[in-house]
C-alpha cells in the first residue's frame, strides 16, 4: 500500500472544510512538527499549516517524513470563477511567481495520479454544473524529493464552501488511502493543450495513458532539453510516451520539441 501524507493550509476554506470532514469521520488528534493542527485518519496523517500551499517546500519531513505520496487539499481560483474540481501537479516551465523554483518541475506518480482523479471523478459525478479537469502544471512548491499532487474545488468562496463538494472530496481521499493502486498504465506526459487539457484529461479518465507533468501550449517555447527531461526523470514509474496536441504549438517550437523527446527514447502520440 503507498503511504499518503495529506497537507492544507489552516487559511485555506477548502483545505479546513474537507480536514473537518474527514476528521468527522474518524480522525484521532497526533502531532506533526511545525503543524498548526495534526491529524492521524486511518494511519495517514493530516495537518494543517499556516502558510499558503504554494510555499508547502518543508513536506518532504513533515505531516511523515515516511511517506511515499503528498496529497495536498487546495482551493482553486480562476479570473473566469468557473465552477471546478480539478488535480494538477507542481512546477514553474519559467518564472516562479507563484512559489518554487525558476524552471523546476516537482516529482510526480502517474499511475497514483489517475488514482485519484478516478476517484475523484466517481464521487463527484452528481456534480454536474461543475468543470472537472486536470490542469496544466503551474506553481510551487518544487524542490520537494517525493511525488506530490494538488486536488482542488473552484473557483469562488461559494464552491469553497459547497457542502455536497467538500463531502465529495473528502470522501475521495478516504477512498484513495483505503484502496490499492494499479499501476497497469502507461506514463506520459502532455504538450500543447490549454491550462484545463481537455483531451488529456478524458484520456486520463477512458485511456490506458496515466499523465505526469503537462506543458500548456502557452509555455511550449519554454520548453529546453533540462525540462523536458526533468518531466521524465522525475516521475515514477518513468515516462514513457509524450502526447502533443499538434494544433496547439507552432511547427518550428513543436519540432524542436520532437527533436528532444526522440532524444529522450520516448514514443510520441498527436491528438
Amino acid at each position: 500500500m503507498v503511504r499518503y501524507a495529506i497537507a492544507y493550509s489552516i487559511n485555506d476554506p477548502v483545505g479546513k472544510n474537507v480536514a473537518e470532514k474527514l476528521v468527522e469521520r474518524g480522525g484521532s488528534i497526533s502531532y506533526c512538527e511545525i503543524a498548526v493542527s495534526c491529524y492521524n485518519i486511518n494511519g495517514v496523517k493530516l495537518a494543517g499549516f499556516n502558510e499558503d500551499t504554494i510555499y508547502f517546500d518543508f513536506l518532504d519531513e513533515v505531516p511523515d517524513k515516511n511517506s511515499d505520496f503528498i496529497i495536498v487539499v487546495s482551493k482553486h481560483q480562476s479570473t473566469s470563477n468557473a465552477k471546478t474540481l480539478s488535480v494538477h501537479h507542481t512546477g514553474n516551465i519559467s518564472d516562479a511567481l507563484f512559489g518554487g523554483k525558476p524552471k523546476q518541475l516537482s516529482y510526480v506518480n502517474p499511475a497514483i495520479t489517475k488514482h485519484v482523479f478516478k476517484n475523484y471523478y466517481k464521487n463527484t459525478v452528481e456534480l454536474k454544473e461543475y468543470n472537472f479537469t486536470l490542469e496544466a502544471t503551474h506553481h510551487g512548491p518544487t524542490s520537494l524529493t517525493k511525488p506530490i499532487l494538488f486536488i482542488e474545488i473552484g473557483s469562488t468562496e461559494k464552491e469553497w464552501n459547497d457542502i455536497k463538494a467538500v463531502n465529495s472530496l473528502a470522501q475521495t481521499l478516504t477512498d484513495v488511502i483505503n484502496k490499492d493502486v494499479s499501476y497497469d498504465c502507461v506514463p506520459s506526459i502532455g504538450i500543447g493543450s490549454t491550462h484545463y487539457p481537455k483531451k488529456f484529461t478524458e484520456m486520463e479518465l477512458n485511456d490506458k495513458y496515466c499523465f505526469g507533468h503537462i506543458i500548456s501550449k502557452y509555455y511550449a517555447d519554454y520548453l529546453d532539453f533540462d525540462l523536458l527531461n526533468q518531466c521524465v526523470e522525475k516521475s515514477n514509474p518513468r515516462i514513457k510516451v509524450a502526447i502533443i496536441e499538434k494544433k496547439g504549438i507552432k511547427s518550428e517550437t513543436r519540432k524542436k520539441i520532437e527533436s528532444i523527446l526522440k532524444e529522450l527514447d520516448l514514443e510520441i502520440i498527436y491528438v
